[in-house]
């Protein structure tokens, strides 16, 4: 069975595209992003400079979260332990 892939009006592709679509959003603009730091548009003057707001998770709650998430994967080939999933973490892999 093929599940259909429902349209998104905000995909992006690049950098220009993301420019495009937050100059076509209404000021004040509101909005919460998981884009790196360099995709984010940074303004031209002191006029048009943006604020942000930067929301970390403590990494050990990360880490056990995505030990969790691993465990309710249904399709996983491999369910890590906590020392494999811990390792992979640490190491930037997961």
């Amino acid at each position: 069975m093929i599940v259909p892939v429902k349209s998104y009006p905000y995909t992006v592709a690049d950098v220009e595209s993301l420019k495009e679509m937050f100059a076509g959003f209404p000021a004040p603009r509101v909005f919460q992003t998981h884009f790196p730091y360099d995709m984010v548009p940074k303004g031209h003057n002191e006029a048009t400079k943006p604020r942000y707001i930067y929301v970390v998770r403590n990494p050990k709650d990360v880490c056990v979260s995505l030990y969790h998430y691993f465990q309710d994967i249904p399709y996983m080939t491999e369910i890590p332990t906590w020392n494999q999933a811990f390792e992979r973490f640490m190491k930037g892999r997961d």
